[in-house]
């Protein structure tokens, strides 16, 4: 943000402007519903709503990969600037072949390697025309791993269905 603003809700310098907005973050995406019982049911409509009651049941093809890379765009680079979508875009065909063995594998055994669970906060101006120096007028949007997205883009696509409703039930 400092390199959008030099002043954010009355704060200046990079670290008061940092501050603000990992605070007003830390608020919302830690935000849970308080009680224990809200939070099993969700879980409970999750699993209600997924396909065969299970994602370990779900086969992921190569097929299933190619429709989701449909929805990559060009030029978008991860949490760290070191894998962009592009690299996914003119991967070889033996790319996916691991990708998806990949997959299939965090689907089966229910785990996800930790160097593609990490994402990074940024903050983008929800209108540029707006007062740019009032932390409201900036949204957080989550930088994450090329590969992780394709991994939820292809969960999405063959659950999307299921999983759309839960919190509109």
């Amino acid at each position: 943000i400092s390199s959008f603003v030099d002043k954010t809700d009355d704060k200046t310098g990079s670290r008061e402007i940092a501050n603000v907005f990992a605070n007003k973050y830390k608020t919302l995406y830690n935000s849970v519903p308080p009680d224990k019982a809200k939070v099993d049911n969700i879980a409970k409509q999750v699993k209600q709503k997924l396909h065969n009651d299970s994602l370990i049941d779900i086969d992921i093809t190569g097929e299933n990969i190619h429709t989701a890379m449909k929805s990559i765009k060009a030029g978008k680079s991860d949490d760290q600037g070191i894998l962009f979508s592009n690299h996914l875009l003119h991967a070889s065909p033996q790319f996916f072949i691991h990708i998806t063995k990949l997959f299939n594998c965090m689907m089966r055994h229910g785990y996800n390697p930790s160097c593609l669970l990490y994402s990074t906060i940024i903050s983008i101006p929800k209108d540029i025309r707006g007062d740019i120096y009032t932390s409201d007028n900036y949204r957080g949007i989550s930088l994450c791993s090329s590969i992780y997205k394709l991994f939820e883009l292809v969960i999405l696509y063959k659950q999307g269905d299921h999983l759309g409703h839960i919190l509109h039930t």
